[in-house]
């Protein structure tokens, strides 16, 4: 009996972790959605979308630094 409600409790968790990460989804997809069209990069559209970004040491023999973009989605 006690292992039945066991389960159930799992399923709901389960069902409600779903719902979470599809709510998730659908707001990452709305911000996108505003910012399709866009005709210029500002520094409003760069906050919404970058987190940091990560700028390497400079490699003098090539001429080179390695950059990283943490994106906000």
């Amino acid at each position: 009996d006690e292992t039945v409600f066991k389960n159930q409790i799992k399923s709901l968790e389960s069902e409600i972790d779903f719902y979470k990460m599809k709510e998730g989804e659908l707001l990452d997809s709305k911000i996108l959605d505003e910012y399709k069209k866009f005709k210029r990069l500002n520094i409003i559209t760069t906050q919404e979308f970058i987190d940091k970004i990560y700028v390497g040491k400079l490699e003098k023999d090539i001429n080179t630094r390695e950059i990283q973009i943490k994106w906000n989605f």
